[in-house]
């Protein structure tokens, strides 16, 4: 029996495809039947790649976030004064937010839902996994 491949371009389109069906409708639009459908793949290479569903959805938020936060620090100086730090870091955020529209869609639903709950009251009470460095504007404010 021959070992099969897995591919990083139907990773990537399942991810896409999970991320325009989920930032289109939310979660209950996006079965993983339909996300299948737009990625172009059987419904089975899903379960090649990700353990279930929620698990597409936990590392699409990771990639999301990770993503989204070296965009916010780009360009970031921690020699200027704090206020500047604070200013560019929101004029990134937000900018980023315009230019990816799916991806803040996708984010406000994922933190507003039972997904993102724990993840949340991790970071609000700083449990869990060391979130040091993640989020720039906690270092900027402490």
């Amino acid at each position: 029996m021959s070992e099969i491949k897995e591919s990083p371009a139907k990773r990537t389109a399942i991810l896409e495809a999970a991320l325009d069906l989920i930032a289109e409708g939310g979660f209950h639009a996006a079965p993983t039947a339909r996300i299948a459908e737009r990625a172009g793949v059987g419904i089975g290479t899903i379960y090649r790649y990700f353990k279930d569903k929620e698990s597409l959805i936990q590392e699409l938020f990771a990639h999301l976030s990770e993503k989204c936060s070296r965009a916010v620090m780009q360009g970031w100086d921690t020699t200027v004064p704090i206020k500047d730090q604070f200013f560019h870091l929101m004029r990134n955020t937000f900018q980023y937010m315009i230019d990816n529209r799916r991806v803040t869609s996708f984010m406000e639903q994922y933190l507003n839902s039972p997904y993102g709950f724990t993840y949340m009251r991790d970071m609000i009470l700083n449990e869990g996994a060391d979130h040091s460095g993640e989020d720039p504007l906690r270092t900027l404010l402490e």
